[in-house]
């Protein structure tokens, strides 16, 4: 695998760090309220759906069944906030 592509600890750490620091600036300076409705979608897709309910629930423990498509999405949702 090229090494550039590969996603070390510390690449990720900074990149989470800079993804906070970006979004607390951002809510002094340039929040538009309405916003935070889109942030907390966001969050709820990969955070609920992608890392609690597929990555933990389904991959992991295989405490429930679905059809292909849901886990895929579910998956994706999971990668998209930075877990797998």
């Amino acid at each position: 695998m090229n090494k550039l592509l590969s996603i070390t600890p510390l690449k990720q750490f900074l990149f989470l760090v800079l993804a906070h620091l970006a979004f607390i600036y951002w809510c002094f300076n340039f929040a538009i309220w309405g916003n935070f409705l889109i942030i907390f979608f966001v969050y709820f897709c990969t955070g609920c759906i992608g890392m609690t309910l597929t990555f933990h629930r389904l991959l992991v423990h295989k405490s429930w069944q679905t059809p292909k498509y849901i886990e895929y999405i579910g998956t994706f949702f999971g990668t998209i906030g930075l877990q797998g």
